[in-house]
C-alpha cells in the first residue's frame, strides 16, 4: 500500500511497509529497526502483510512456536493509513498466545509503548530491548485507555512521517 505524506510525497508500498516496521519498533523497543544487525530483535519478528483471517492467525501462532520468538504482524489499513491493525503471537512455555486487533498505548512520561489486546482484560505487553514481551497490567477498558492510546498514535504518526538519516534502503536488484 502506498502512503501520501503531507508534503505531497507518494511513498511506495515497500517504503510504507519499512516506515511502519520502524515506527512500531521505535515505539515498542525504543529504537528503530536495524535490519542489518544480527542481534536486533533477536526475540521479536516484525512482519507487514495483508489482513489475517482465521487461518492466518493459526499461521502466525505457528511462526511464533516454530521460531521460539514473538511475532508482531502489522496490516496497513487503506482507510486509515496511520493506524495499523496489529496481531501478536508469543510462545510462552508450552503455549502459544495469539492476539488480534491489538492497540498501542503510551503512558504519560514514558519513552516506550505497550501492546494491548483489544479486550483489555488480558493485560498488555511491554518489550525489553531484545524484544522479549513482558506481561504488564493495563487499564480495565478502552475508555480508560483513551489518553494513552491517543499519545501512542500521535507519536506513531510522527514516526511514520519522519525519514531518519541513514535509513535502511534495501538493494533488491542486487539481491536477485
Amino acid at each position: 500500500m502506498q502512503m501520501l505524506l503531507k508534503d505531497g510525497t507518494l511513498l511506495t508500498g515497500q517504503e510504507t511497509s519499512r516506515r511502519f516496521i520502524e515506527a512500531v519498533s521505535y515505539l515498542l523497543l525504543g529504537k528503530p529497526a536495524d535490519h542489518s544487525a544480527n542481534s536486533f530483535g533477536s526475540e521479536l519478528l516484525l512482519i507487514v502483510g495483508p489482513e489475517l483471517d482465521r487461518n492466518g492467525l493459526l499461521w502466525l501462532g505457528r511462526v511464533a512456536m516454530e521460531n521460539l520468538r514473538s511475532v508482531i504482524y502489522v496490516t496497513i489499513l487503506p482507510e486509515t493509513p496511520t493506524f495499523a491493525d496489529i496481531a501478536f503471537a508469543a510462545h510462552v512455555g508450552d503455549k502459544t498466545h495469539v492476539h488480534q486487533h491489538c492497540m498501542l498505548t503510551l503512558a504519560k512520561d514514558s519513552t516506550r509503548g505497550r501492546l494491548v489486546p483489544r479486550s483489555f482484560t488480558e493485560g498488555g505487553y511491554r518489550f525489553n530491548a531484545k524484544g522479549q514481551p513482558q506481561p504488564v497490567a493495563t487499564v480495565a477498558n478502552s475508555e480508560a485507555a483513551i489518553p494513552d492510546m491517543t499519545r501512542a498514535y500521535v507519536r506513531f504518526g510522527k514516526l511514520l512521517r519522519r525519514h531518519p538519516v541513514g535509513a535502511w534502503t534495501p538493494d533488491l536488484l542486487s539481491a536477485a
